[in-house]
């Protein structure tokens, strides 16, 4: 476990994230994030961990199909697959952007992932707290929860579509 090393959001996910069009013609948009109310020392994971979760939160929330979950997962308004190439492109431009080494990334890479385990158990609770039963959708989001949080490793790869990165041999 890394110890808190650098300052985090400590809450990134799309409501947070501002995008200001560009001001000259040919220039890029900037993107800024929003709302530093739960800035503090931590572990950078715990904020690429942010972005995953609410990618996770998206794609549920755009099921439109109740009951079994093949239906649910058939009914989505964004298929995973195409959030995957999201994800993959948020990781290797935060990995380059961070400059982190093959070890180093693989072992943020692997934190982030059990803690969006973490923190879609607490969307969870926020999306039924005023319910007196869980959603259809609250119950996806525990069980997405428990495989991050029971194998991280293999939900990498397998749930989120991210290879390791591989160390250069000399």
């Amino acid at each position: 476990m890394a110890l808190p090393d650098t300052a985090i959001h400590g809450d990134v996910k799309s409501d947070n994230i501002l995008f200001i069009p560009p001001n000259e013609p040919g220039a890029g948009e900037t993107v800024r994030l929003v709302d530093w109310e739960l800035v503090q020392r931590g572990d950078p994971a715990w904020d690429v961990a942010g972005v995953f979760q609410d990618t996770v939160l998206f794609w549920i929330t755009s099921m439109t199909g109740t009951g079994n979950v093949n239906a649910m997962v058939a009914s989505a308004g964004f298929p995973w697959s195409i959030l995957q190439v999201y994800l993959r492109s948020f990781w290797q431009g935060y990995r380059q952007t961070a400059r982190l080494t093959a070890d180093d990334a693989n072992a943020t890479l692997l934190r982030a992932v059990a803690f969006s385990g973490a923190r879609l158990v607490q969307t969870a609770y926020e999306v039924s707290q005023a319910s007196d039963t869980m959603s259809a959708q609250s119950v996806l989001l525990l069980q997405v929860s428990a495989n991050l949080l029971a194998d991280a490793e293999s939900a990498q790869l397998q749930f989120y579509g991210i290879p390791q990165t591989f160390r250069a041999t000399l």
